[in-house]
């Protein structure tokens, strides 16, 4: 059975006690009891879905190729995001009624990727943190090596589980609110 909880803030959420009751039979008696389990969570940050691909920085000599942000071939369309170059519209999908898309296109990289703060450009620490972990997501689901540099963070290029689930815990106790 899963409770959900929802979070108001990214990091850790102490869960509080609930109540169980039962109205059994027929709401002839009711039973209650308060429950706590004493339990603390942690809230990844918000991956933003308009973030693309990560960027291609690589330190890598592994020519492996993945795809990455670039200029060489079609890769997706998205949303279209305020000041997208007029020429990367996908004008033909407006035509259809598809709604404003921009074409987003991929380049080759070595297997080996750092997901960067000064590459998340946006307005806001939590903005960038959204980004920062959608990059995240993305290189494990491209099954890439990739690290992770916050200011005072940096985290060694890596694969699997652990090391996104690491880089996930540092974006979401990153300057954690309090």
């Amino acid at each position: 059975m899963a409770l959900p909880v929802l979070a108001m803030r990214r990091g850790r959420v102490e869960c509080g006690r609930i109540e169980v009751f039962t109205r059994y039979p027929l709401g002839l008696f009711h039973a209650w009891s308060y429950v706590d389990f004493g339990l603390t969570l942690l809230v990844y940050p918000r991956p933003d879905p308009l973030a693309g691909t990560p960027p291609a920085q690589s330190t890598s000599f592994n020519e492996e190729g993945i795809p990455v942000a670039g200029d060489e071939e079609f890769n997706m369309l998205r949303a279209y995001r305020a000041g997208d170059a007029p020429k990367l519209i996908a004008w033909k999908a407006l035509a259809r009624e598809q709604g404003l898309l921009t074409k987003e296109f991929s380049a080759m990289a070595s297997s080996e990727l750092w997901l960067d703060w000064d590459d998340a450009h946006a307005a806001d620490v939590e903005a960038r943190l959204s980004i920062l972990a959608h990059w995240v997501l993305q290189a494990e689901g491209f099954g890439q090596s990739f690290g992770l540099r916050l200011p005072g963070v940096q985290i060694t290029p890596n694969r699997g589980d652990a090391h996104r689930v690491r880089c996930l815990e540092a974006l979401a106790l990153f300057e954690a609110p309090r």
